[in-house]
């Protein structure tokens, strides 16, 4: 009974997504058992979830920055994700389902010890400038970008269609890393994406319109995309209630309750790689052991994040020798963020509670401090110091009930998330 609901569930998915016709749904329906009344139903209730072009995608975000640039591997923060994904493709993709298939590459494969990867380039594939994807093309952009692959030794192509990615060591999950928009394809400055743009001022604001020679089949339905940075996350919210934008990401937790009552929007809770990092730039391991001790992670979950989240720290931490009273300069980057000065107001007051004095330094630039906190997702930040993670926060978005996802949203927010301009529709 369940392989028969969960086959008939996948074939009223294709058919939303296009992939098969209603005559063809209703036949596999009626194999699977169910009748002609029912097999109908289920039909109808599947096309009405189908995916249908049309309408301008006005999108509310929490990040930016006046030195945002278009070039993908720059690419750290909700707008330009955003853009790089809108105008351009990665080697893999991370589907809602968490699962990693081929997108510019058709297939690949790898050798038994995981050093020696093999990519098939897709033949249909072309830049915006109309010109055909190539090996060389994607050798060239990633060599740009070959700081951000693990152990990354060599690129060579076979042919117009063939890659070969060699690596120092093992990376099972090579194909994963490649998903990231930071590793988005490009030539000239021109990528394979669904969207071309038409108007971009760093960190603030970007227009695109539909790319109508878009490779891919059933994707990018929207005619157009607006794109604006609101820093104040009441000014987002208000716009998502107000019919001002149709999506609005970084909602604070305290403002959901408000939310959800709201006509006409609906909510996403999605568990990110998003997390309050933690640097400590002090050279005295003794101190250090302290601080780490006294970091409030518990407190950030359920007191700030309202339990929209979870803890970065190891619960059983070993009690540290006390340490000498200290004067401690506490850094806050906020980037858009909610919470980020309630959090480093929490982390003094603890501080404070075991012996130091905390001083705390709003966006402290290059003014020298002893420890530093920030909201970000890449995990390979170089630090000076010890970084640890406080907390891990989920993602909070909210968006008009008009604007339709057909039930796939991955636990993937940052990569996932970000293709939201590709997925969504309006229905």
């Amino acid at each position: 009974m369940a392989h028969r609901k969960g086959y008939i569930t996948r074939q009223a998915q294709r058919l939303s997504d296009g992939e098969i016709n209603r005559r063809r749904f209703v036949m596999s329906a009626l194999s699977a058992g169910v009748t002609m009344p029912t097999a109908l139903s289920l039909a109808s209730k599947a096309e009405a979830h189908a995916p249908k072009p049309g309408g301008t995608l006005r999108l509310a975000l929490s990040e930016g920055a006046l030195t945002d640039s278009l070039d993908p591997v720059a690419a750290d923060n909700a707008f330009t994700r955003l853009l790089a994904f809108a105008r351009g493709n990665t080697l893999t993709e991370v589907t809602a389902e968490g699962d990693v298939i081929g997108e510019l590459a058709d297939h690949f494969s790898a050798s038994e010890d995981k050093t020696h990867w093999q990519f098939h380039l897709r033949t249909d594939a072309k830049f915006q400038s109309g010109a055909a994807l190539t090996a060389a093309d994607v050798a060239a952009s990633l060599t740009r970008a070959a700081h951000m692959i693990p152990s990354l030794e060599g690129i060579e192509t076979d042919g117009a269609h063939r890659l070969v990615l060699t690596l120092a060591k093992p990376e099972p999950d090579l194909p994963r890393h490649l998903a990231d928009p930071k590793l988005a394809i490009q030539t000239g400055g021109v990528g394979t994406g669904p969207y071309r743009l038409e108007f971009f001022e760093p960190g603030t604001h970007a227009r695109l319109t539909r790319n109508p020679d878009y490779w891919k089949a059933g994707r990018a339905h929207f005619d157009a995309i607006e794109m604006r940075v609101y820093p104040d996350v009441s000014a987002r919210q208000q716009a998502v209630m107000m019919n001002d934008a149709d999506y609005a990401d970084g909602i604070d937790p305290r403002a959901l309750a408000l939310l959800q009552h709201t006509p006409e929007v609906a909510l996403l809770n999605v568990a990110t790689g998003r997390h309050i990092a933690v640097e400590l730039h002090e050279t005295d391991a003794g101190l250090c052991d302290h601080i780490l001790h006294h970091l409030p992670d518990a407190e950030v979950v359920d007191r700030l994040l309202l339990g929209h989240g979870s803890c970065g720290l190891p619960e059983n931490r070993p009690t540290p020798v006390t340490a000498s009273p200290k004067h401690l300069r506490l850094g806050v980057s906020e980037d858009g963020v909610p919470r980020s000065q309630d959090i480093a107001r929490l982390v003094a007051a603890r501080l404070t509670e075991a012996g130091h004095e905390v001083e705390i330094i709003a966006n402290p630039g290059d003014r020298p401090v002893d420890l530093s906190l920030r909201w970000t997702r890449d995990t390979r930040h170089e630090s000076s110091g010890l970084q640890v993670t406080l907390a891990w926060a989920n993602d909070l978005s909210a968006y008009r009930a008009p604007l339709s996802h057909g039930g796939q949203i991955g636990s993937n927010a940052e990569n996932d998330g970000a293709r939201l301009i590709e997925r969504w529709w309006f229905s």
